[in-house]
């Protein structure tokens, strides 16, 4: 029993030592220079750049995880040679929330990342910059145009969009009317008889009519 114990605590002992190792690494890639290595594999060519965190890749194809590593020198410390997927380019932003798709396409990701912590990768959606602030007033679309969404705020807790164009009143010919135009049509009292959700959605209108 006690030398099977010997081996079992050898072998667990060398994964972790393999596994402290393989994270030093990635902490602190090599730098070296072509001069000092060349690729000694034929297939060194085909290697993408997140096979070269593997050490026997990184040696056997030195050279050419060497120029990954270049190529890649503003990346983060834990993407040093950038995207292991050729497809990581057509990444949307909202990709990036997924684990995977962040430590693959690291570099592209990182790339998106923003400061902001609601909205870490900016905006997912290609028409955005068509919204208006109204429009952000829709969970989806907050969802997909965070980053937007905010840059639209007023500032103003009370009235965080302005008016939401989607909010219609019916005036008595049975036209319904967006908040401005209707005040415009029928007057302001109609502001005192809003509920919580129509003075929202008036907030602009009604200002100072409540």
């Amino acid at each position: 029993m006690q030398p099977f114990a010997v081996l079992v605590f050898g072998l667990t002992f060398g994964t972790i030592l393999a596994i402290d190792d393989a994270f030093k690494y990635r902490q602190n890639p090599p730098s070296r220079k072509p001069s000092q290595c060349t690729d000694e594999a034929r297939n060194c060519g085909n290697l993408n750049a997140g096979s070269c965190t593997r050490r026997r890749n990184e040696r056997l194809c030195c050279a050419t995880c060497w120029r990954y590593l270049v190529q890649n020198k503003n990346n983060p410390r834990d993407c040093p040679y950038g995207d292991s997927a050729s497809n990581c380019a057509s990444l949307s932003p909202r990709s990036c929330s997924s684990s995977r798709n962040k430590r693959i396409c690291c570099s592209t990701c990182a790339r998106y990342q923003t400061d902001d912590r609601d909205c870490p990768y900016g905006d997912s959606a290609s028409n955005c910059g068509t919204l208006s602030p109204g429009d952000c007033y829709s969970a989806n679309n907050r969802d997909l145009c965070c980053s937007t969404c905010k840059r639209l705020e007023t500032g103003d807790p009370s009235c965080k969009w302005g008016d939401n164009p989607r909010q219609m009143i019916t005036d008595n010919t049975g036209n319904r009317l967006p908040c401005r135009d209707y005040a415009l049509h029928m007057g302001f009292d109609f502001c005192r008889m809003l509920n919580a959700g129509g003075r929202q959605n008036c907030c602009v209108t009604c200002k100072g009519h409540f």
